[in-house]
């Protein structure tokens, strides 16, 4: 399975995350984890305001485990571990599992948004539309090398947040657009607006907009066994 682990830092501790995540993917690789890639949000990051009163994250770490409970085991003592330079309420531990759309090689750079879907519409259905209906745009978006959604397991998610100590744990997807940098991915987008357009009018058909949250990141850290 899947661990996304999304960190909010305290105030002036930016330098200091980026240390403390990439310990911290080293540890979850020496505790189980069979892959981990760590992530700081890029500077003046042109995605992080997209979404007015929403707080972005500082930083991420992508980690793969065989099993939950394994997983469950690497979480253990998380929160204290990082507190000094995050907010733990206003982080997150998200499980699930990826379903890719366009596979590409590892890139430095990815965008990722995370995405809670509207009243009234069942999470099995918003997974529904999610990969019957807007994954189709994701194909057709230029300036990208790999597009994946993450599907979360709420019940799994919510026994690693607490687990961890973290505070959020309750989404129902993350986009993940895979580039080989801010700018590629910005020209691309430019050069097809007509198509932002109609994925926009999509996604108000079951994503719950105004209290989802994206963000673009530098990868700092990669390993695997």
């Amino acid at each position: 399975m899947k661990l996304l682990l999304l960190f909010a830092a305290r105030g002036g501790a930016r330098d200091e995350l980026t240390e403390r995540i990439t310990a911290e993917a080293v540890r979850l690789l020496e505790h189980g984890a069979t892959s981990v890639c760590a992530m700081r949000q890029i500077p003046n990051d042109p995605f992080g305001a997209a979404v007015p009163g929403m707080r972005s994250f500082d930083a991420s770490i992508d980690a793969r485990f065989d099993t939950i409970e394994v997983a469950g085991a690497a979480m253990d003592g998380l929160a204290e571990r990082v507190a000094s330079v995050v907010h733990v309420d206003l982080s997150g531990v998200f499980g699930g599992e990826d379903h890719v759309v366009i596979a590409c090689d590892p890139t430095p750079v990815r965008y990722q948004y995370l995405m809670r879907r509207k009243i009234h519409t069942a999470h099995e259905a918003y997974l529904e539309h999610y990969v019957n209906n807007h994954a189709k745009f994701g194909l057709r978006t230029p300036g990208i090398e790999g597009y994946v959604q993450f599907h979360i397991d709420a019940d799994s998610s919510r026994a690693l947040a607490t687990i961890a100590g973290l505070g959020l744990w309750s989404a129902d997807s993350v986009s993940e657009l895979h580039v080989a940098s801010v700018d590629t991915m910005l020209e691309g987008f430019a050069s097809s607006p007509a198509l932002g357009d109609e994925a926009g009018i999509d996604e108000d058909r079951f994503v719950d907009r105004a209290n989802s949250v994206m963000f673009t990141s530098d990868v700092v850290h990669r390993s695997s066994t």
